[in-house]
């Protein structure tokens, strides 16, 4: 007798308990990796935006961006303004895929070609146009006077409901702000915790309490 070349109920049944298990372990780590892979985009989205810094400074004397340059030429509404005007255009690098305002930050993003064209002021609260925060206190500084420029942040990740023309801390420089004062600036989106991109390039992950008296330096 020739024996049945199809598998046996037996066999099946193993199969189908190994696919479920593979299945179950796929959906827990799910999570964990789509976050892993959300953390990922946003360091690269901050390595993309140091090198678009470092072109700015390239072509003004070495000077970082002002938080807010209000002229009579022209009205630039935060850094992103300058670096778009200096090439860098693709709203993705200003966007954090973690944060809830992503859509409200394109859709001001894709007016700014409105706010450059523009030379009288529509409005006197700027806009916000990235899913991170310039620290005020090196804003406009040239970067050869700053020493040790891995300690210093030059951007992390904003809260999603931060509106730099209402709540504006983070764009004062004023050594009178406490740790506190910051906390609700800082997101901690990614577990957690926050990504920063350092003066020196370096893109480093805190927590609240840790970022927070580092932007006071």
């Amino acid at each position: 007798m020739r024996r049945n070349s199809g598998f046996s109920l037996v066999e099946l049944l193993v199969v189908i308990t190994i696919m479920s298990i593979l299945m179950g372990i796929g959906f827990t780590q799910y999570p964990k990796m789509q976050a892993s892979a959300r953390k990922t985009q946003c360091m690269n989205n901050l390595k993309q935006l140091f090198i678009a810094f470092t072109a700015y400074m390239h072509d003004n004397d070495d000077n970082l961006p002002v938080v807010v340059d209000d002229t009579k030429d022209k009205y630039k509404e935060q850094w992103p303004v300058a670096l778009y005007e200096e090439g860098t255009k693709d709203p993705g690098m200003y966007i954090c895929p973690v944060d809830d305002s992503a859509k409200t930050i394109r859709e001001n993003f894709d007016k700014i070609k409105d706010v450059l064209k523009d030379k009288k002021t529509e409005e006197t609260k700027p806009k916000r146009f990235s899913s991170y925060v310039i620290n005020a206190k090196i804003a406009s500084a040239n970067i050869n006077d700053i020493d040790e420029p891995h300690q210093y942040p030059l951007l992390f990740d904003a809260a999603s409901d931060f509106n730099p023309g209402e709540d504006d801390k983070a764009n004062q420089v004023d050594e009178k702000l406490s740790v506190d004062e910051y906390y609700p600036v800082i997101s901690d989106r990614h577990s957690k915790k926050c990504l920063c991109l350092m003066i020196s390039g370096n893109v480093n992950l805190y927590e609240k309490k840790e970022l927070a008296p580092l932007l006071l330096k």
